[in-house]
């Protein structure tokens, strides 16, 4: 069985990084104290998808996200609830937004429609195009997790959150971007 937490895909449930030097420059920057606790999550599987998404959350095209889970329980993770605080990691994982989670919602992989991804990325507002992406991913996460030799796969009837939220502060590098 591969570890627990992979260094290769922190996609999802990252954990807290309070600790780490950068995490805590951030939130002063963001004008928080550097004690504030703040999940820590790379959204996305390779560096070209990372970035892609934190452009899409930088100018407002994107404000939600999904998570596992079965991740989330593997990791020992608890479940996220509105008004906590969930910082993307580009890449390299260094911080680049800053998110207040506003909602979240408990419901099936099939149940997922149109307006459960209104405010996913353009490209992901289609249901059918959201499903075929994330079953790929996410069925290779579960896999990386050793949780798909238990059963645990991609189902209409598998449990996801949807997490809808707000920025509240992007790294330089991504302020200035424009929808592409």
């Amino acid at each position: 069985m591969t570890s627990k937490q992979p260094p290769t895909n922190p996609d999802h449930n990252a954990g807290s990084r309070a600790g780490d030097t950068r995490v805590r420059e951030f939130l002063v920057a963001a004008g928080f104290p550097p004690q504030t606790e703040v999940a820590t999550r790379r959204i996305g599987t390779d560096e070209a998808m990372v970035t892609l998404i934190l452009k899409k959350i930088a100018c407002g095209e994107k404000s939600m996200t999904f998570s596992l889970p079965w991740v989330a329980e593997e990791l020992g993770q608890r479940q996220a609830e509105p008004g906590d605080l969930l910082l993307a990691l580009d890449a390299s994982g260094a911080p680049a937004a800053l998110l207040r989670l506003e909602r979240i919602d408990s419901l099936t992989f099939g149940a997922v429609d149109a307006k459960t991804v209104s405010r996913e990325g353009l490209a992901m507002r289609d249901p059918a195009a959201w499903r075929a992406l994330h079953e790929q991913v996410w069925n290779a996460r579960l896999s990386e997790l050793g949780l798909a030799e238990r059963g645990q796969v991609v189902t209409g009837d598998m449990p996801v959150w949807a997490e809808y939220f707000e920025l509240l502060h992007c790294a330089e590098a991504y302020r200035s971007v424009g929808r592409s």
